[in-house]
């Protein structure tokens, strides 16, 4: 993970109860960006590595301490704070028969739950869904002593709710993927409705290529007939634009949604931390 640190001139501590504070937290390490509401701009991003990786087992309750300790900017009170945890743990469920009771047991038919995980949920109301999820107890609830008014993301969500707003062409499918250092999420959206997400292993060029291909002839769709809109963070990107433009109609890496302004420093990064910056869709 690289490690940034861009605060815009215009940042003010004094405002930001005006502004909105986002947090991305990996097994890696942790990003953090704020949006001047009134702007609609984002304004800070710092993304750092951990000095050690942790693992799911692990007691996040000293990383999330540290966590304030190097950043000042996470310890001011904010219009809205939004916290998401990186992982392909998730599933969906249509919101009219979902049961928060039974969020777990809808889980575990799809993944294997860590131990001290817990599982939460956000209803994605612009397509009646409910995506479920889970992330460690201890960095939850550590977090939240820190920053009560925080709401918790999925971290598919933001992906999720892009394929109810993305203007598109009638009747054309799409593929939207967003890469991470562990994994990366997969959907496939039509008139504005979600036909498929799911979320795999990164391992290589081949083995990405042939998942979101499948992905698509699953649904019967004819990937030369499909665009595919790329983000995130991947250390072979070009070679897999270049790979997938031999079977896409169209493959980029560019933002097929920006929900805020940026920052001129900043605006380089907003399809590599596109997540990050997108989990106000989710408000």
């Amino acid at each position: 993970m690289e490690k940034i640190a861009i605060v815009d001139e215009t940042f003010d501590p004094f405002r930001c109860e005006s502004y909105n504070l986002s947090v991305q937290i990996s097994m890696v390490g942790y990003k953090i960006c704020v949006i001047d509401t009134v702007r609609d701009c984002v304004i800070l991003l710092i993304t750092s590595p951990f000095d050690v990786a942790l693992s799911a087992s692990d007691d996040w309750g000293n990383a999330v301490n540290n966590l304030f300790a190097q950043n000042e900017v996470l310890s001011h009170k904010y219009k809205n704070v939004f916290f998401t945890f990186e992982s392909p743990i998730f599933t969906i469920a249509p919101t009219e028969l979902f049961v928060p009771e039974k969020s777990k047991m809808l889980l575990d038919l799809v993944h294997h739950l860590p131990d001290l995980f817990e599982v939460r949920y956000n209803h994605v109301k612009e397509l009646n869904a409910t995506v479920i999820y889970a992330l460690p107890t201890s960095l939850a609830s550590n977090w939240f002593i820190k920053q009560p008014k925080t709401k918790f993301i999925g971290y598919s969500t933001p992906l999720v709710t892009l394929s109810a707003l993305a203007k598109l062409s009638k009747d054309e499918p799409i593929n939207y993927t967003y890469f991470s250092e562990q994994c990366f999420i997969n959907v496939i959206a039509k008139n504005k409705e979600l036909l498929y997400c799911n979320s795999f292993t990164l391992y290589d060029i081949n083995d990405t290529a042939y998942h979101l291909l499948n992905s698509c002839k699953l649904l019967g769709f004819d990937p030369n007939k499909m665009d595919i809109a790329i983000n995130g963070s991947y250390n072979q990107m070009e070679a897999l634009e270049s790979f997938l433009a031999q079977y896409f109609k169209k493959v980029s890496s560019n933002s097929v949604l920006d929900a805020h302004n940026f920052a001129y420093a900043i605006a380089k990064y907003k399809n590599i931390h596109w997540n990050l910056f997108n989990l106000t869709l989710c408000e």
